[in-house]
Parts: C-alpha cells; structure tokens; sequence
C-alpha cells in the first residue's frame, strides 16, 4: 500500500468513526467486537480461540469495512458467514501474506446491504387471512413490526443491528409470555417465525 493510499484509508476510517460512532474510536471498536464474538458462540466462541495478534488483526480488518453503527451485527454476521466457520484463524494467517490486501477486496466486494422494511403482499395477505394486522414503527432508531391476531398482540420483530429478530408470544398467561423466537437477515422469515411460534 502506497503513502496515498494508507492516507486515505486513514481518512476514511477517521470519516467512519466521526458519522456513525460520534468520534468514539473506542466505542466502535468494542462494539464490533462484541459483535463478532456473537456471531462465532459467543465470548468462549471461535475468535477468543485464536492468538491475541490474530484478534486484533481480524477486528482491524472487520473495521476496515466501516459497517453502520445500525447495521454492524448483520455485517458481523456477513464477515463471518463468507469467511467461513472454522477458518478464521485461516484467513487472519492470509491476510498476512502479500495477497491479503487481494483477500479483503474480496470480502470487501461481498458485503451486502441491509434488510428491507417491506412486506411482500403475499405475506402480507397470509396475515390477513388469519385475522391479524402488522403495524410498523420506528423509535430510537429501532425499525420494528408489530403482529396482532384478532385484535390481541401475538409477537413482533426487531432490527437490531442490521438484523430482524423475532419475538413471539409463547406463554400467554405467564409472567414472562413473549420469547425470541429466532434471527434473520431479512424481514419476512422473521415475521414467519412470529406467525407460527405464537400461541393465544
């Protein structure tokens, strides 16, 4: 990498770390950590395996990507699933070879964009035909849908960092009645999941 374009790239990190994280290198950082730990099970999961240059080289590079402050669990998710489960101290061992610049144009190139906030009519219509109604609303920064049947609340989806979760209404009369149900890249698995987990 040339004196220019280590400039640039710097400044683009600089630019990243200014729009979407308010200036706080640090915040992003452990956030992004926090979220690739997530996905590869957690904090005894694969990356805390690996060797603490390996880490840091992967978090640098997972950076590198500039993923949306509201966006960086499903970019997460992403970076790990193109990767590959099992490979990541593979590929930490590659991008330090000559090619690796090669290697994270690659990844760079794969990341895709974020999930829709539309239904599909035909989903939309299976809800109706059950008696049920799906409300959107958008507050601190939390894209959610809402599921009601018959008039009662039956469960909801969440995008939380870039990804939908599904929550479903399981124990109807308990305490604690509503239950993740599942996590996706798109909306609509998620409000399936909703629809036929819950229980009235």
């Amino acid at each position: 990498m040339s004196k220019a374009e280590l400039r640039r790239a710097q400044q683009e990190y600089q630019r990243w770390i200014d729009t979407e994280w308010d200036g706080n290198s640090a915040g992003a950082i452990v956030c992004c950590l926090d979220a690739l730990e997530q996905v590869g099970s957690g904090y005894y999961g694969e990356l805390t395996t690996l060797a603490e240059a390996d880490q840091q080289l992967l978090i640098k590079c997972f950076c590198a990507l500039y993923p949306a402050r509201n966006a960086v669990r499903r970019r997460a998710l992403d970076f790990y699933e193109h990767i590959g489960p099992g490979r990541l101290a593979w590929f930490a061992t590659e991008l330090m070879k000559p090619s690796g610049l090669r290697l994270f144009e690659e990844l760079r190139r794969a990341q895709s964009g974020s999930g829709s906030t539309v239904i599909d009519p035909a989903l939309r219509a299976a809800v109706d035909r059950h008696g049920g109604d799906l409300t959107f609303s958008s507050e601190d920064a939390e894209d959610r849908w809402s599921l009601t049947v018959s008039a009662s609340y039956a469960g909801h989806v969440a995008n939380v960092g870039g990804l939908w979760e599904a929550y479903a209404l399981v124990r109807p009369n308990a305490m604690w009645s509503t239950e993740k149900v599942g996590v996706h890249r798109d909306l609509e698995p998620a409000i399936r999941d909703v629809l036929v987990n819950f229980q009235m």
